[in-house]
């Protein structure tokens, strides 16, 4: 028997699944909900990319979720140049939570360093531990959130397009929504079909919004693209849903989801047969969650008469995007420093159906979230 060849193939295995309790340096990230698809795939590639990173993923209590992309809670662990192990947790709280994080310093919730991680990933049975981050994603600008002082460290990454949709079973008449309408629907907490359709055939149907909660870059971005106003107070419902329908619609406030998989799951799920002639949901999400949500039902809306499209994007006729930071703290250690630099040169290559890479946008936006579009010279 060849025992080099032994040797290495225990030492592949173990390696396989391993606890990350000996990591040379931690990193902890917080942050976008949207953008953590985007973040994993970089985060995998960073550490030696698939079959060499280790991961282990979970919802917010620790519990099974559907796939990576949609965790609230992970951690990553592999090797980077010039720095050894390292160990990267995540725990996902929407953008203006991240930068109240980093801003006051106070602790977000990320798997322990004895949890257990596989290359084939780890699903569930994650433990919990309280530390500060140093790193946070946002798909808004500091100066958009709650905590615009003191100025963190921050470099824009890709381009976050966002999407309008209305819920499984939509009338064909249901095609667009623009600045205005959204504005009637989010500030009374709903309206008439027929505003969306122009048709009176359509007035006893109500259309309802859902969304998230103002600790959502999304939310922001959409508050500030529409014109509404990012700081202003909305009327969304949060509904009961049973047996694979909505069964209430619960009650209009300015609260939301801390998730834009759980805007998505009131998308995909039909109205009960009590309901289905009275409301229908529009919400808004990230562009792969609303990809997802078509694929499972939920019906596509364009924005201001323009469908989406990367090229739409780039070519700056689709406007609703914002561009995705990655923020960090002042007084970084060297191999933070090395980790953040190496980490964001991954980025662009990884976005997937998350984003746009910067330099493919033929236009630029001025004047910060829902400012001016315009074309590159």
């Amino acid at each position: 028997m060849n025992i080099r060849k032994s040797v290495l193939v225990v030492a592949v295995a173990l390696f396989a699944t391993v606890s990350s309790v000996f990591a040379d340096v931690t990193i902890n990230i917080t942050g976008a909900t949207a953008f953590r698809a985007a973040a994993h795939t970089s985060i995998i590639a960073t550490l030696g990319g698939a079959g060499t990173a280790a991961y282990a993923y979970s919802n917010s209590s620790g519990g099974t979720v559907s796939n990576l992309a949609s965790a609230d809670r992970s951690i990553f662990v592999g090797p980077v140049a010039g720095l050894g192990t390292v160990t990267v947790r995540c725990s996902w709280s929407g953008s203006t939570g991240g930068i109240a994080s980093l801003v006051t310093g106070s602790t977000v919730s990320v798997p322990v360093m004895s949890t257990t991680v596989s290359t084939a990933g780890v699903n569930g049975g994650i433990s919990f531990e309280s530390v500060v981050a140093k790193f946070s994603f946002s798909d808004v600008a500091q100066a958009a959130s709650n905590n615009p002082t003191p100025a963190l460290n921050g470099t824009q990454v890709g381009v976050v397009p966002f999407m309008f949709l209305a819920q499984e079973g939509a009338p064909t008449g249901i095609t667009n929504i623009t600045d205005q309408l959204f504005a009637a629907l989010y500030s009374t907490g709903s309206t008439p079909l027929s505003t969306f359709t122009g048709s009176v055939a359509d007035e006893a149907l109500l259309v309802v919004p859902t969304g998230r909660a103002n600790t959502s870059g999304t939310r922001v971005s959409i508050l500030a693209e529409t014109g509404y106003g990012f700081a202003n107070a909305v009327n969304q419902f949060q509904p009961t849903m049973s047996g694979g329908f909505v069964t209430a619609l619960g009650s209009a406030s300015n609260g939301g989801y801390s998730s834009n998989s759980n805007v998505r799951t009131v998308l995909e799920t039909p109205m009960s047969a009590g309901l289905a002639n009275s409301f229908l949901f529009v919400a808004y999400l990230t562009i792969s969650d609303a990809q997802q949500a078509v694929t499972n039902g939920a019906k596509a809306l364009t924005y201001n008469g323009v469908a989406y499209s990367a090229e739409n994007v780039k070519n700056g006729s689709y406007s609703l995007w914002s561009y995705q930071w990655f923020f960090n703290v002042d007084g970084l250690t060297a191999d933070e420093e090395t980790f953040r630099d190496t980490f964001v040169a991954s980025i662009p290559a990884n976005l997937g159906t998350a984003g746009i890479p910067i330099p493919d946008m033929k236009v630029t936006r001025s004047g910060g979230d829902g400012g001016q579009i315009l074309t590159n010279l």
